[in-house]
């Protein structure tokens, strides 16, 4: 069996302007929606991957604990700009086991992981290991 494959994530932020273009630096293209007397968000598609961004609500607070992952080609680049956007810096490019990676907070403290995975990882030296066989 083929596992699924994810199609829709929604993060949950106290502002929308500022959250919007923290992940526009991303290459994301944000449209606004509104479904029947739902809020007003804004929805990006990619690939068959929506991601969406709602206003904080007091009955559905911001998504804060949520950790988001991006692939992505220069792992540097993207970095610096989100930096430029805002966001905080938890962990910086390096080296790890899944490739080069890097960790960032955006304002509601969502945590946003970049990864740049095999290619870099084989460049730095570092192979990473095979997934355990069951």
């Amino acid at each position: 069996m083929i596992p699924p494959r994810v199609s829709l994530v929604t993060l949950r932020c106290r502002d929308m302007e500022v959250s919007t273009r923290l992940y526009r630096t991303l290459g994301f293209e944000f449209v606004r929606h509104r479904h029947g007397s739902g809020p007003t968000h804004f929805s990006a598609e990619h690939d068959g991957f929506v991601f969406e961004l709602y206003p904080a609500e007091e009955d559905r607070p911001s998504s804060a604990g949520t950790r988001i992952g991006f692939t992505v080609d220069d792992i540097d680049d993207a970095f610096e700009r989100l930096v430029t956007e805002g966001a905080t810096v938890v962990r910086p490019p390096s080296r790890s086991r899944w490739g080069a990676r890097a960790v960032l907070r955006d304002a509601d403290g969502h945590a946003i992981e970049l990864l740049r995975a095999r290619l870099v990882s084989t460049f730095l030296g570092f192979v990473p290991t095979s997934p355990p066989t069951t």
